[in-house]
């Protein structure tokens, strides 16, 4: 196993047994069954996926460590994908957040990427993220830089 895999396979493991010593509330436990199936118009084929996410939470989704094994069935190829997720406050207005993925077999997702982001509540309701990430299939690698604005009304938020 390379050593992208294994530090995927440790950060899902770290995402399970987070610190207590982090928490400031009793952290809350979720397992999730996600089921996907999207479509391309004309004659593109679409593609299913299946994930079991295993994440922990602690003050209102602000504080989260997140695993998660996805099985993905695109251009009649299957993959298989590790990823591990952590967002942590760093003060009351600034959220870090860093993501990791690997794929074993990498035939039409990356074999792995990495990224980081920041959001920041500049003020009630209001929020701007930022990010970047790397990612690496085969033949090349792909560099994404995201800057988008967020504004709560309520329960809903408009993002673009």
């Amino acid at each position: 196993m390379t050593r992208a895999g294994i530090a995927a396979g440790a950060a899902i493991a770290a995402s399970l047994h987070a610190p207590v010593a982090m928490a400031q509330q009793a952290p809350v436990n979720r397992i999730a069954v996600e089921a996907e199936h999207s479509g391309l118009s004309g004659s593109a084929p679409g593609w299913d996926s299946l994930t079991l996410r295993l994440t922990r939470k602690w003050d209102s989704n602000r504080k989260l460590v997140e695993g998660a094994v996805t099985r993905t069935r695109r251009f009649g190829q299957d993959d298989t994908q590790v990823s591990a997720a952590l967002s942590w406050p760093v003060s009351p207005t600034v959220v870090l957040s860093a993501t990791g993925q690997y794929s074993p077999t990498h035939r039409v997702l990356p074999k792995h990427g990495a990224g980081a982001a920041v959001q920041w509540e500049f003020s009630k309701a209001w929020l701007l993220h930022a990010g970047l990430r790397h990612s690496r299939y085969d033949t090349t690698p792909v560099d994404t830089a995201s800057i988008l604005l967020e504004h709560y009304f309520g329960n809903w938020s408009v993002l673009g």
